[in-house]
């Protein structure tokens, strides 16, 4: 029953996905926690001037990273609606992302994580237009560069760098072998500025300094606890599934949703390298996860022929956030 509602595009979505942020940070707002931030983490440029402010205020730090995950719920079923992957206009999509996202009660806070995805969401509207268009040097510039911003709040974003190529030989048409270097200049645009900020202010090794500490500190965080281990186990195996939805409907899908999809499973891949290879990714990389493995979910949930197995699972899915909640 519940998922039969959520699974519809009712107006009633614009007040549901808000209250249900609210009502999930809610223990975060009320007795709100500063985030441990390992060095160097929180000193990236961007962040540095946005985000890094509010940390000697945890309750505006927590209400504002509120209003950014929300947004990114919303902006995740703008993208499934302008875009038409799923074929079925359902606020689903952005429920299983605010969910996945609200369920550590330590990312309660305005982490560089969390803007970061926003500057990705940007990203990816900007890759999918690209399908079909004529003139899409502004479009991959533009991916390359929403990119590159989000490094300078989150440095590990740096890894989805390589989709801009990824989306040049997927989406686009031609031949043009000098679009290949667009993402380079894009990408190059945002650090040259900050580079040059910090020139100009006699900081650059300290910009060098921090680079250095987000590749090479060791972020534990909470990835060895049990809760994290069983949500992440359930949030795959959920991902797992919807893959399998995918290809069973893979023949009947439009073009352009296959490409798309394809674009969602590189993103996947490299962020698991990001996981694998980078000492300093910690639990913010299932924030990121949860943009592709969001649209997975939702389109098995959506599609599903059974009923009651995917209502099954969707109330194991609730009622494991909500354990992984309470133990903090």
């Amino acid at each position: 029953m519940v998922l039969r509602f959520l699974k519809t595009n009712q107006i009633v979505h614009l007040v549901l996905i808000p209250l249900a942020g609210i009502l999930l940070w809610l223990p975060g707002l009320i007795h709100p926690k500063t985030f441990n931030f390992f060095s160097g983490e929180a000193d990236m440029p961007l962040y540095r001037i946005t985000g890094a402010y509010l940390i000697k205020f945890p309750f505006l730090s927590a209400f504002a990273g509120l209003i950014v995950v929300v947004l990114s719920a919303f902006l995740i079923n703008q993208i499934s609606t302008r875009f038409q992957f799923l074929r079925s206009r359902s606020g689903l999509p952005g429920i299983i992302y605010l969910l996945t996202v609200s369920a550590f009660p330590s990312m309660h806070t305005l982490h560089p994580v969390h803007l970061a995805s926003l500057f990705v969401f940007l990203a990816l509207i900007s890759i999918f237009d690209t399908y079909h268009h004529s003139n899409t040097i502004p479009d991959t510039f533009n991916a390359a560069f929403f990119l590159s911003v989000g490094s300078l709040f989150y440095f590990p974003t740096i890894f989805l760098f390589p989709i801009t190529w990824i989306s040049i030989a997927v989406l686009q048409k031609g031949d043009n072998w000098r679009l290949l270097f667009i993402p380079l200049v894009g990408f190059a645009a945002p650090w040259f500025i900050a580079g040059s900020v910090y020139y100009l202010n006699d900081m650059l090794p300290q910009l060098f300094s921090v680079v250095q500490e987000n590749i090479h500190t060791a972020n534990i965080n909470i990835i060895n606890t049990l809760s994290f281990q069983i949500l992440s186990g359930l949030f795959i195996f959920l991902a797992v599934l919807g893959s399998s939805s995918i290809l069973s409907r893979y023949d009947v899908k439009k073009i352009s949703s296959r490409k798309y999809f394809i674009i969602f499973y590189w993103m996947v891949a490299f962020l698991v390298v990001s996981i694998l290879f980078s000492r300093s990714v910690g639990i913010e990389a299932i924030i990121l996860l949860a943009i592709p493995f969001s649209y997975f979910i939702a389109h098995f949930f959506i599609f599903a022929k059974n009923r009651f197995w995917p209502e099954l699972l969707f109330y194991l899915f609730l009622g494991t956030i909500a354990t992984v909640m309470i133990i903090g």
